[in-house]
């Protein structure tokens, strides 16, 4: 694979085909569909195996790049990475001997906080704390993505962040499905499909990170550095202006 962005339209090739294949095999072979979708089943296997070996992979390539790393969002691969691995494996079984309940939920990964608060909004006890908490967070979010435009828009051309990005987007996806707010044992198996395309789209953030050699330079980050110079030099003379008036 050539690490360009038609890179990405490859993923969506393989996606596609990989997700007729599977379906295919999940509707005309029925004894095959109980290890695809019961707990530690093969797509999940894959998942954290994929989840592992870019974690790894990856931390390994950058502490040993020649000028190892140049920006933080070169980390956003192992981390996002090992989250994914340690929420395939339920962690929460590695820590406790007993997993905590809360709102009735088994708490063994960060995923089931969402189940969490889909109780809390089914109870009706808590509604206006919840709403009042959802929009201080869309607030803040969009305040931050306001502040930091000007980064967010350079770290959108590096093709290891599109792939972050798509990984996210198949958790949050995955996440949803795994609510069950709808019963259908083809949805476990979506699920669990969702996950592996995560796992499959963070390793090839990682090849893209590697084989480009991709990571900001000097010359990437100087526009930012600039208009944040700008904006800084335009707010103080304003404020000696109003002190002269």
């Amino acid at each position: 694979m050539q690490w360009t962005e038609s890179a990405i339209r490859r993923f969506s090739s393989i996606a596609v085909k990989l997700f007729i294949l599977l379906s295919t095999i999940y509707w005309l072979i029925p004894a095959l569909r109980k290890p695809l979708v019961r707990e530690d089943n093969l797509l999940e296997m894959i998942t954290a195996l994929l989840f592992l070996a870019t974690a790894v992979l990856s931390v390994t390539y950058l502490l040993k790049r020649a000028n190892g790393p140049r920006h933080w969002s070169d980390w956003c691969v192992p981390v996002l990475a090992t989250l994914g691995f340690l929420e395939e494996v339920s962690f929460g079984r590695l820590f406790f001997d007993q997993l905590p309940i809360v709102q009735g939920v088994k708490i063994d990964a960060l995923h089931d906080y969402l189940r969490v608060v889909v109780n809390l909004v089914n109870s009706g006890e808590y509604n206006g704390l919840i709403q009042t908490g959802a929009v201080g967070a869309l607030v803040l979010v969009a305040g931050i993505v306001w502040l930091a435009r000007q980064e967010i828009i350079l770290l959108s051309r590096r093709l290891s962040i599109r792939f972050c990005t798509i990984c996210l987007v198949l958790v949050a996806a995955a996440s949803v499905l795994d609510l069950e707010l709808v019963q259908h044992h083809y949805l476990h198996f979506l699920e669990e499909f969702t996950e592996t395309l995560a796992a499959y789209a963070l390793w090839l953030a990682y090849r893209s990170l590697a084989h480009t050699n991709e990571a900001l330079s000097p010359n990437d980050i100087a526009p930012l550095k600039i208009g944040l110079t700008d904006r800084g030099n335009k707010t103080k003379r304003a404020t000696l202006d109003a002190q002269a008036h």
